[in-house]
């Protein structure tokens, strides 16, 4: 099985990663000797490890193949896939359905950005939050179920897809502005009572400039209440 093996020195704390398109594993809690990536089949990956742990991750770099269906391992070299990283899907317009393993626990920013014909993708219990501009212009994806995991999620990260309704779990602490802007969402439900919401957070833009038009169920004399009333 051929592979094509790159390598990268680091010289600081990988924060210096972010960007480099290498293997954006920038996390405060995250720090290697070295970091490489792998192409094989048609996943391009990066080894991640940890402070507190010698025990090597898997992060999904890139996708390389033609499927229309993607299914992604829980693990490759015996190792744990934990992550899909920056732009890792980006552009990839033929996907129509992925499959996320239950051990995934972070969506990086850009992660599926421009999968314009994904219809169906699972958000496995254990991710802890969604990247910005993570699912943006995935036009065909109409229905997603976040899990109680969730803790945050980043601007524009579901901007201009297909969403026609969200259930905001209750482990949802802040969504950040544009996050499920210019969808067709037209009922948003929240579980948590002191959830941060942007006031921008589920605008449209339209001719008239900004509006805001959905129904809003939550907790009365909640900040939702508050932003309905907006």
């Amino acid at each position: 099985m051929k592979r094509v093996v790159s390598y990268l020195l680091i010289v600081s704390m990988l924060f210096s990663l972010v960007g480099t398109g290498v293997c954006n594993v920038a996390k405060e809690e995250a720090k290697a000797a070295s970091s490489y990536t792998v192409t094989e089949e048609d996943f391009t990956y990066c080894y991640i490890t940890f402070n507190d742990s010698e025990e090597e991750y898997i992060g999904i770099s890139s996708y390389i193949g033609n499927d229309t269906d993607v299914v992604i391992p829980d693990k490759i070299e015996g190792c744990t896939v934990i992550s899909i990283e920056q732009s890792a899907f980006e552009g990839c317009d033929k996907i129509k359905s992925i499959v996320l393993p239950d051990s995934i626990t972070t969506i990086e920013e850009w992660a599926f950005y421009g999968c314009s014909s994904l219809q169906k993708i699972n958000i496995p219990e254990g991710v802890v939050g969604i990247g910005a501009h993570a699912f943006r212009n995935c036009k065909e994806l109409k229905e997603i179920h976040l899990p109680d995991s969730i803790q945050y999620i980043d601007e524009e990260a579901f901007l201009s897809t297909g969403l026609l309704q969200i259930d905001i779990p209750e482990g949802v602490e802040k969504i950040d502005c544009d996050a499920f802007a210019n969808t067709k969402i037209s009922e948003v439900i929240f579980k948590r009572p002191d959830v941060l919401i942007a006031d921008c957070a589920f605008r449209c833009y339209g001719e008239e400039g900004y509006t805001t038009n959905i129904k809003v169920i939550g907790i009365k004399d909640s900040s939702a209440e508050v932003f309905a009333r907006h």
